[in-house]
């Protein structure tokens, strides 16, 4: 992986292990940069000082699954949410707090597809896709607090005759308990 210098275009290399590095993430403060790599076999996230000085730290995650990636991570910087897919290849979210003991938690335990989730600004909610309905769609939910957690309907705009319109909103913002779309 390189970082870029948008200033004046000068490019700095920030990996040199020969594996596959990729799907780079930004701490919330710019300090750190998160990865996956496919080192010594398998996937797994790895974190370095955003500077390229210091050591690369191989953060273990238990679960076993062949894929993962990372979706967000919170913006006081506590959480990294991200996506697995499990030995049935089925895609869940989880959660790795990245203070402490960084004990990876399933974050969404269903029957279908759920990735590429985001916290809200505030880092109360969590919005993800899904293909719970047969059909992708986004689905918010409450953060902290997996399964036992609120959990609303896919948000769905519509035009003033009841016709769909998915994937006509530009973007949705929490207000109170309730999403709205603009």
């Amino acid at each position: 992986m390189w970082v870029v210098d948008l200033r004046d275009g000068v490019r700095s290399r920030f990996t040199f292990d020969p594996a596959l590095d990729e799907t780079p993430l930004w701490s919330p403060d710019g300090s750190r940069i998160l990865w996956i790599s496919q080192r010594g076999g398998g996937l797994n996230f790895y974190l370095k000082s955003a500077t390229g000085a210091g050591t690369e730290e191989a953060l273990a995650v238990p679960d076993p699954v062949p894929f993962r990636w990372p979706n967000d991570w919170s913006r006081d910087g506590r959480f990294l949410l991200y996506t697995a897919s499990r030995p049935d290849w089925i895609m869940q979210m989880w959660i790795l707090p990245m203070t402490g003991e960084r004990k990876a938690q399933p974050f969404t335990h269903g029957q279908s597809a759920e990735t590429q989730g985001q916290f809200s600004p505030d880092g109360h909610w969590v919005a993800y896709s899904s293909n719970e309905s047969g059909r992708w769609q986004v689905y918010v939910i409450h953060f902290p607090g997996p399964v036992a957690s609120i959990r609303f309907r896919p948000m769905v705009a519509s035009n003033h005759d009841g016709a769909g319109m998915e994937g006509s909103c530009s973007s949705f913002h929490l207000k109170r308990n309730s999403w709205q779309y603009r």
